[in-house]
């Protein structure tokens, strides 16, 4: 019996295949990838509106959700929870945590809400915030009775 090994040329031929097929999925996997992030992103601030709904319910504090588009001089890409403070319409409004970004690659669209506030009974402004990337649109909608929504494109 002879003994069986690999040639050089398999092994040459074994990764030019290997390569060529990782070549055709990177494409789809980023894809996919930025369609999570996307996603994820429009749910985690549909979260946030709903504890800021939740908060002013349960301090009787009017609470809003403040966002600053991608368009923005300082931190595009963000959002902030505030309280009033001082009472009804006193106009002084606290920060409530840490102000929140985006993923890499995700946008707040210029036309959305710019603030959505939540009153002390959890009516609300009507309100959309669009996020955006390369793999489409997500809409968080906010009715006047406080009832947040996401929706893939146009809702």
């Amino acid at each position: 019996m002879s003994a069986r090994g690999v040639t050089a040329m398999e092994i040459l031929i074994t990764v030019t295949v290997l390569l060529i097929l990782a070549g055709v999925a990177t494409p789809s996997f980023l894809g996919t990838v930025q369609g999570y992030r996307v996603r994820t992103a429009a749910w985690e601030l549909a979260g946030n509106l709903r504890l800021a709904r939740q908060r002013a319910l349960t301090a009787q504090q009017r609470t809003r959700l403040v966002t600053t588009p991608s368009g923005a001089a300082e931190e595009p890409n963000t959002y902030v929870l505030q309280r009033e403070e001082g009472g009804l319409s006193s106009g002084i409004w606290l920060q409530e945590g840490p102000r929140l970004r985006l993923p890499p690659g995700v946008v707040l669209s210029p036309v959305s809400a710019g603030t959505v506030t939540f009153t002390v009974k959890g009516a609300a402004d009507n309100g959309t915030v669009i996020l955006a990337n390369a793999s489409g649109e997500y809409r968080v909608v906010v009715n006047v009775v406080g009832r947040v929504r996401v929706c893939r494109g146009a809702c």
